[in-house]
C-alpha cells in the first residue's frame, strides 16, 4: 500500500511540475492562437454580393448583420490580444526585477534588511526612470562600501 501511495504523490508532484511549466508556455499558446483567430474571421462577400443578386437584394440585410458580427468579434479579440501582450511584458519585467535583485542579494549576501530594501526601492525608482541609472549605481556602490 505504501508503494501506492508513494507511485501517486511522485505522479501528482510530475503533474504539478508540468502544469507549472505549461503556464509559462501558456501566454505565448494563447497570444498564438488569438492570432490565428483573428485571421480566421472573415466573411466572404463575393458569396453575399451573389445571395444579394439571386435574392434581389433581400440578403443584404444578413450580409450587413454578418458584417458587424465579425468587426466586433475581431475588435474583441484585439483587445484581448492587446492585453496578452501586456501581461507578457510584465511578466518578462518582473522576472528582470527578480533576477536584479538575486543578483544583488548574491553579490552582498551579508548586507542588512535596511539596506536590501533601500537597494528595492532604488531599482524600483530606475525602472520608473526617476532616477537615471548613473545615478543609481552611484547610491547603489555607496550602499554596498559599507560592507
Amino acid at each position: 500500500m505504501s508503494k501506492f501511495i508513494k507511485g501517486l504523490k511522485a505522479f501528482s508532484s510530475g503533474f504539478k511540475e508540468g502544469i507549472k511549466q505549461n503556464k509559462e508556455k501558456d501566454i505565448d499558446f494563447k497570444i498564438k492562437d488569438t492570432e490565428q483567430e483573428l485571421q480566421s474571421k472573415k466573411v466572404n462577400h463575393i458569396l453575399h454580393l451573389l445571395l444579394s443578386i439571386i435574392t434581389a437584394g433581400i440578403w443584404i440585410i444578413v450580409w450587413i448583420l454578418i458584417s458587424i458580427s465579425v468587426s466586433s468579434e475581431k475588435s474583441a479579440l484585439k483587445k484581448k490580444l492587446k492585453e496578452l501582450y501586456k501581461i507578457k511584458e510584465n511578466k518578462s519585467s518582473t522576472l528582470n526585477k527578480t533576477e536584479i535583485t538575486n543578483h544583488i542579494y548574491s553579490s552582498s549576501p551579508n548586507l542588512s534588511e535596511k539596506d536590501k530594501t533601500e537597494l528595492k526601492s532604488l531599482m524600483e525608482l530606475k525602472e520608473l526612470n526617476v532616477i537615471t541609472v548613473e545615478e543609481f549605481e552611484q547610491k547603489k556602490q555607496n550602499i554596498l562600501a559599507k560592507y
